[in-house]
């Protein structure tokens, strides 16, 4: 098989994402098999060295944000390569069509990878997915709650669950830190939280329920793991309190994120809308304490594998319940140290059985018909875009 994948990330660190699809590459795909990635034109401005590197290993492409230009490098891709298998991941619908297009009477497989919560679609937009995805082989959907979304959103083409799992060895490659390493003092409770989206994944929500156990007296204090918008995230904390708390830091995004899960004694994922959370499988594999929203994303793949402190999403008060909870489970570190040899062996199975059913998906389903696949598609998108 050769495959495409269609990647719309750009993050300054390759995350449990590539890593994930560079061991699938690596260990499952054989001698006659190749796979090429396609990156958006922005990761060129990053100049992200992960990526430089990739490009070394494997070959990859770059597609700009034009309609026009994306089918047209999509296209020539996956002729001039032999694709026979597209495969998405954060692509948006409009994205989705125009590979739509580009797959117009080719041989071609097409995987949507449906990660992140969107929320119930509009009639418009539901009509468009119905057309983008009625010849696409499967909506892969990584937790029970997606699936469920996307059976409403995405009618015309059957949602897969495909359990998103975590690549745990980059988990045992981590620089050892102490808190004052971090700025912090050395006696506090360090809780860590990361997030990229201010409201989106959270810190408000984080920042405050920290703040509420500072005035009971707890000396607590929070790491907030940024990506390329410290600015941001420092300017909103600022306009959430006033001034910006001594008791928080934000700390710049690393490949090694496990140096930031092994240094804290708590994490926190008070995110209000998720797909799939690596970061609460990953912490609980660095033997931390695990406070999380109930948000459905996170619960429905979470609740029965791990013992996480679920609070009321979007609740501070709920969450501040929970931290105290676990700034007492924090010291049992027998108990913690268990569940990390658990997690080594279920959880690592659990990975490799996700790449085996990820074959046997690509290998059962058969290729769109060549001559009929979205002509219709083609039509509307023309007029409208």
């Amino acid at each position: 098989m050769n495959i495409l994948q269609i990647c719309d990330y750009a993050a300054k660190y390759r995350g449990n994402f590539i890593e994930s699809l560079e061991y699938f590459r690596k260990s499952f795909l054989s001698g006659g098999d190749s796979m090429i990635y396609a990156f958006p034109d922005r990761m060129l401005k990053r100049n992200n060295q992960w990526y430089i590197d990739l490009s070394k290993e494997t070959p990859t492409a770059i597609y700009k944000s034009s309609v026009k230009e994306k089918i047209k490098a999509f296209r020539k891709i996956i002729k001039e390569n032999g694709i026979d298998i597209v495969h998405t991941h954060f692509t948006d619908l409009k994205t989705d069509i125009c590979i739509s297009i580009a797959c117009f009477g080719l041989h071609v497989k097409k995987f949507k990878h449906y990660r992140s919560s969107f929320g119930r679609f509009g009639a418009v937009k539901k009509f468009f997915a119905r057309l983008c995805y009625r010849k696409w082989n499967a909506v892969l959907c990584v937790s029970p709650h997606i699936m469920r979304e996307a059976e409403s959103n995405i009618v015309s083409c059957k949602p897969v669950l495909l359990n998103d799992a975590v690549y745990f060895p980059r988990m045992d490659d981590y620089e050892k830190l102490s808190k004052t390493d971090l700025g912090f003092p050395e006696n506090s409770v360090l809780c860590l939280a990361i997030g990229y989206d201010y409201r989106l994944k959270g810190i408000d929500i984080s920042c405050a329920a920290v703040k509420k156990l500072r005035e009971k007296g707890q000396n607590m204090c929070l790491a907030v793991c940024t990506a390329s918008n410290t600015e941001t995230i420092a300017g909103q904390i600022e306009a959430q309190f006033g001034e910006f708390p001594e008791w928080i830091r934000l700390l710049p995004p690393r490949q090694d994120i496990a140096s930031y899960y092994r240094a804290a004694d708590i994490y926190i994922q008070s995110s209000r809308s998720e797909g799939f959370c690596y970061a609460i499988v990953e912490a609980a594999y660095c033997g931390k304490v695990v406070a999380a929203s109930d948000c459905p994303g996170m619960k429905s793949h979470a609740e029965h594998n791990f013992n996480f402190l679920w609070f009321k999403n979007g609740d501070s008060d709920s969450l501040a319940e929970e931290l105290e909870e676990a700034v007492k489970i924090a010291t049992q570190s027998f108990l913690r140290k268990t569940g990390v040899r658990l997690l080594k062996t279920t959880r690592w199975k659990a990975w490799q059985k996700s790449c085996i059913a990820y074959i046997q998906i690509c290998n059962n389903s058969k290729a769109g018909k060549v001559f009929y696949d979205s002509p219709g598609l083609i039509f509307i998108f023309a007029v409208i875009f």
